[in-house]
């Protein structure tokens, strides 16, 4: 028997096979001291990249997500999401990871793009104030940058001792995320005064040249 009023089983099992599983349903709580729970389905296990969406969006320090189950099947997936919800005192009849996908295909069709397309006016998007901004936002991504590579060392008991040792100057964003092995975004961001809790990526810090 279908649970959901909105959704036919063919049209869940054509979901399904568009974005096929396994689905891993998580939980994710603020950190510290403050408890907002939220439960949600993805098809990437990788938590870590998410919690660090998250974050960005937030603008808080976040645990990283529980995986709670990994099934096969979206119909037993959207279940669990909304019995887990129930549980932890969430509403859950009001989206759910079916209409997620719904939406998702949506966008992607043919339809939507041309009809996104011919309803943009290209001229008053592409206006004085936002051709400055792309230019201040290019000069700013090529500025240089130095590197610092954090060494921590614990001298005793409870006590945290931090080194900067120099590593090396970049003449830009791009070229210090290739020698570094880390992104672009993500030095945009440790350098970012707006994330202050975002101090490090891979290891590394980064300072204006």
């Amino acid at each position: 028997m279908n649970l959901f009023k909105d959704y036919t089983i063919e049209f869940i099992k054509e979901l399904e096979s568009l974005y096929p599983g396994p689905y891993y349903i998580y939980e994710f709580e603020t950190y510290p001291n403050e408890y907002n729970c939220s439960i949600g389905v993805t098809r990437n296990p990788d938590m870590e990249n998410k919690r660090q969406a998250r974050e960005r969006l937030s603008r808080k320090k976040l645990c990283l997500p529980k995986i709670l189950f990994e099934v096969n099947d979206l119909y037993t997936a959207a279940i669990k999401e909304r019995e887990t919800k129930a549980k932890k005192g969430i509403p859950y009849d009001t989206t759910d990871y079916i209409n997620d996908l719904k939406r998702q295909k949506v966008s992607c069709s043919k339809e939507v793009r041309n009809k996104a397309t011919a309803n943009t006016d290209y001229k008053k998007k592409n206006n004085k104030s936002v051709r400055a901004k792309m230019r201040k936002a290019k000069a700013w991504k090529f500025r240089p940058v130095k590197a610092y590579k954090v060494k921590k060392a614990t001298a005793a008991k409870n006590s945290k001792i931090v080194s900067m040792t120099y590593y090396a100057t970049y003449s830009s964003l791009s070229s210090a995320a290739r020698a570094t092995g880390t992104n672009a975004q993500d030095i945009w961001l440790v350098l970012n005064p707006k994330f202050p809790s975002i101090q490090s990526t891979k290891g590394l810090t980064f300072r204006d040249a």
